[in-house]
């Protein structure tokens, strides 16, 4: 029944309108959330995570940690910039500390569910340790925050057991921190200089003429001069003791941003890239890694894998592994296989 116009304008609109959604680049649209001060979703890969985490162990060998277990300023800038070359989402400082945060929480589980455990195997595969069926659900049910560890381990076991074992629990670490931060103090203060070599130290104030009074013993005029200027110098230094304590303050900041400048750049020279990380991980696990049957009195010898360090010198070879390193050694390990067949053909 076709109906006239009235009747038409008065029915509703059965077709709901599309609301209009502006595309946008991802890092555009996270700075403009960035700015109103909305909280910002990023997606973690292994690549970003395992720059994160390089950049960290970095830091620690070069004593850059701070008392509390954290990272100084200089080295949060180096891995806003070693994560933001692995994406193009907007990276800052609370988002890669946020992350930071949560591996260290994981770890501190893990750390505590090996504890709670006892004769339970594990696997390599996996990277967890597993147990019978009846057994495994009894403890999960009385321990439901270790779930997330019935079926997988936490990720990048080997790096993260390097840079949190013995420094989340015990007292120790702080003491070996500050022990070598001490020594790094005392080798700059020895190319810097000391504060008190530093310290400015101003023109004292000139002495007023003093008109001598008439005595019945006659007062050289070199002895009364003398004696003018050592009060006003004694005068002078009293007053200006503030002035020289805030110079000494000033060039002690100084000195702490010319060397958090120095080790900005240092760590920005020897930083490893993916081709040198590849070939440690690949390195420090080989004898593992390939099959056993390549071994020779216990080993493997290098002339059998030499040619993957010549493999990884291609980026996308040596980035590809090192996104491996998330998951298990047996990954890997086809991984590897894989390149010896392609060389072969």
């Amino acid at each position: 029944m076709d109906l006239d116009e009235s009747q038409r304008a008065s029915q509703p609109c059965t077709q709901p309108s599309q609301p209009y959604t502006q595309q946008a680049s991802p890092p555009f649209t996270q700075r403009a959330q960035a700015r109103q001060g909305t909280r910002v979703r990023t997606d973690w890969y292994p690549a970003m995570d395992l720059a994160m985490l390089h950049t960290f162990m970095d830091a620690k060998k070069r004593g850059l940690e701070t008392d509390n277990g954290n990272y100084k300023r200089v080295v949060w800038r180096m891995v806003i910039d070693a994560v933001s070359q692995r994406t193009n989402q907007y990276i800052t400082k609370e988002i890669c500390d946020n992350r930071w945060r949560g591996i260290k929480t994981t770890w501190k589980k893990w750390c505590k569910h090996q504890q709670q455990i006892s004769g339970w195997a594990f696997c390599q595969e996996r990277m967890t340790y597993v147990n019978g069926i009846e057994v495994t659900s009894l403890y999960f049910n009385q321990h439901p925050d270790m779930r997330q560890f019935q079926h997988r381990g936490p990720a990048y076991p080997e790096i993260t057991r390097e840079l949190l074992d013995g420094r989340l629990a015990t007292g120790g670490y702080q003491a070996r921190q500050q022990s070598r931060r001490e020594e790094m103090r005392n080798e700059n203060s020895r190319e810097v200089g000391t504060a008190e070599e530093l310290t400015l130290t101003p023109t004292p104030t000139p002495a007023p003429f003093l008109t001598p009074t008439p005595t019945p013993v006659a007062e050289t005029p070199i002895a009364s001069s003398q004696s003018s200027i050592r009060v006003s110098t004694e005068s002078s230094s009293t007053q200006n003791q503030p002035l020289k304590r805030k110079f000494a303050d000033s060039i002690d900041a100084l000195r702490e941003v010319i060397r958090d400048s120095a080790t900005a750049k240092l760590i920005s020279i020897e930083q490893p890239g993916d081709i040198e990380r590849a070939t440690r991980l690949f390195l420090s696990e080989v004898q593992e890694l390939l099959p056993r049957d390549w071994k020779v009195d216990g080993r493997i010898p290098y002339s059998r894998y030499s040619k993957i360090p010549l493999l990884f010198r291609d980026p996308n070879i040596s980035g590809l592994y090192l996104g491996y390193s998330a998951g298990s050694m047996e990954d890997r390990r086809s991984f590897i296989l894989t390149l010896f067949d392609s060389e072969e053909q």
